[in-house]
């Protein structure tokens, strides 16, 4: 499962071997002011819309790697049909950024805390 860490100014999600391999991707790193809105999500899989390019897909179940749509560019990182954190992203490459967590109020709550400066 990636994990995501701030370290200074940003915001750096480590993908494991295997989700760069997924994703065609490595890691990535969000400076603090891209991040606009943190949000949980219950069933992120069913807010991805578009193609993916490129990346890996499970319908219902794995999604890793880009998705682009009307609405922007979407990358994510979601096994096992778990729970996530949505970031909504200004001024970056992606639109927005969901990455499944085994604790998503609690990364939530930390990264809000960060991009306020706390």
């Amino acid at each position: 499962m990636a994990q995501i860490r701030i370290h200074q100014d940003s915001l750096v999600i480590e993908l494991t071997d295997l989700e760069k391999v997924e994703a065609l991707h490595g890691d990535l790193r969000i400076p603090l002011t891209s991040v606009q809105q943190v949000d949980v999500l219950d069933e992120p899989l069913k807010e991805l819309r578009g193609l993916r390019v490129p990346g890996t897909a499970i319908p219902g179940r794995t999604a890793v790697g880009t998705w682009c749509s009307r609405d922007g560019k979407t990358f994510v990182v979601e096994h096992n049909r778990s729970r996530a954190i949505r970031l909504r992203l200004s001024g970056s490459d992606y639109d927005q950024v969901i990455v499944g967590t085994d604790d998503p109020e609690g990364l939530a709550a930390t990264i809000t805390r960060a991009t306020r400066g706390g």
